[in-house]
C-alpha cells in the first residue's frame, strides 16, 4: 500500500543526495510538494498519482538544484568557503587594530589587561565559530533562528548607543578607557555573530547523514 509520508521523506532524501542540503530550501520544496499534492488531489487522483505528479511538476532532483544555484548565484560549497575563511581572517585583523590601540593609548596595565582580555574573547568566539554548531540545539525553524540572532543583536546595539550617548559623557572618561569601552562593547556582538552562525551550522549539518 502506497505510504504518501514515506515517499515525501524518500522524495526529500533525494534532493539531499543531488546536492540540496540547506533546511531552508528543503522546507520550500517540500511546502510546494504538499500543496501540488492536494492540489492533484482535488481532480479525483489517489494518493500515489497525485504525489507522481506533482513530484514530476516539480521536477528532477539535479535540475531543481541547478535553479536554485541560478537563483542564488553561489553555490551552499562556496558560501561556507566564504564563512570560514571570513571566520579566520576577521578576528586576525580585529585583534591587531585592538592591540594597535591598546598601546598605543596611555593607559593602567590593569586596564589594558582587560583590553587583552576583550579581544581574546572576541577572536577566540569567532575563530571557534566554525565548530560552535557541536555544542548548540538544533533549531530547525528558520524563523525561530532569525529572531535569536537578530533580536539579542538589535537588543545589545540599542543599549550600547544609549550607554555611547547618554552615560559615557558623563562619566568623563580618558582616550584610554573610551578604547577599552568600545572593545568591550565590540565583544558582545563577536559572541552573538558567532553563535548565530552556528545555530545555522547545526540546521544545515543535521541534513547531512541522510545524504551519507
Amino acid at each position: 500500500m502506497f505510504d504518501l509520508e514515506k515517499a515525501i521523506t524518500e522524495w526529500r532524501k533525494q534532493m539531499q543526495s543531488a546536492g540540496i542540503k540547506s533546511p531552508a530550501p528543503l522546507e520550500e520544496l517540500e511546502l510546494h510538494l504538499r500543496e501540488e499534492i492536494q492540489q492533484q488531489a482535488t481532480s479525483g487522483l489517489n494518493e500515489q498519482q497525485s504525489f507522481e505528479l506533482a513530484a514530476q511538476k516539480i521536477g528532477r532532483p539535479r535540475a531543481v538544484r541547478n535553479e536554485f544555484q541560478k537563483i542564488g548565484g553561489v553555490t551552499d560549497e562556496t558560501r561556507q568557503k566564504f564563512w570560514r575563511a571570513y571566520f579566520i581572517v576577521f578576528p586576525i585583523i580585529n585583534s591587531v587594530l585592538c592591540l594597535y590601540c591598546l598601546l598605543k593609548a596611555e593607559m593602567s596595565p590593569a586596564l589594558r589587561t582587560s583590553g587583552f582580555i576583550a579581544t581574546a574573547l572576541a577572536a577566540g568566539f569567532l575563530w571557534m565559530a566554525p565548530n560552535l554548531h557541536k555544542y548548540l540545539p538544533l533549531v530547525r525553524s528558520k524563523r525561530t533562528r532569525m529572531v535569536l540572532q537578530i533580536v539579542p543583536l538589535l537588543a545589545w546595539m540599542i543599549c550600547g548607543c544609549v550607554f555611547v550617548n547618554l552615560v559615557l559623557p558623563l562619566l568623563n572618561p580618558t582616550m584610554g578607557q573610551i578604547v577599552v569601552i568600545f572593545i568591550w562593547l565590540l565583544t558582545p556582538t563577536a559572541v552573538m555573530g558567532a553563535l548565530g552562525y552556528g545555530l545555522d551550522e547545526a540546521a544545515r549539518k543535521q541534513t547531512e547523514p541522510a545524504n551519507a
